[in-house]
Order: C-alpha cells, then structure tokens, then sequence
C-alpha cells in the first residue's frame, strides 16, 4: 500500500488555471528546455512539445485555453491532445513543476 503522501493525485482538469512555477531556473539548448528546482536540485529536461507548453504557460492560463493553442499549433486529435495534456500537466504538478490556482 502507497501512503498518501505518494500517491499522485489528479488535480489538474481543462477549467483549472496553471502557470510555471517559479521556484526554477533553466535554458533552452537546441529547441530544449533544461530546467532545475532551486529547493530540490532536481534537473528536468523537456523535449520541443514541452518546451511549447513551458513557454506557453509563462502567464495563467487554464488547461482548456492551452489545450486549444496546442490545437492550433499541432495536428493531433482534440480529445488525444486534451487527455495527454492532463497526464502530462498532472506529473508537472506533482513534481512542483507549475502553480495550479
């Protein structure tokens, strides 16, 4: 059995308002975000998708508003987008990656 304090917990639905975090500190290399927590040490590096979202996400925006810039910058099926999106956002905020309001 999982205690609760390791369980990941979905928060993070197409109405919620996000932002980055601004507890890190990164740059891009190569259309690559590489980013680090200033309380953790943890290091992070996002492929060119999430470096789209990163910058995306700079000022708050809910999922939905995100999800439909995603929609109109790549080809992918909305409802594909939209779930993947979530999962993705939901480890973000599990590893303290983006502010959900």
């Amino acid at each position: 059995m999982t205690s609760p304090s390791n369980q990941e917990i979905s928060t993070v639905q197409l109405s919620t308002k996000i932002s980055q975090s601004k507890s890190l500190v990164g740059c891009e290399m190569d259309g690559e975000l590489v980013l680090m927590g200033i309380d953790s040490g943890n290091y992070y590096g996002f492929n060119a998708v999430l470096t789209r979202i990163w910058s995306l996400i700079a000022m708050p925006v809910t999922v939905a508003e995100l999800s439909n810039q995603l929609l109109d910058i790549f080809e992918v099926d909305e409802e594909l987008c939209r779930s993947q999106l979530l999962k993705v956002l939901d480890k973000m905020n599990n590893e303290g990656l983006i502010q959900v309001y």
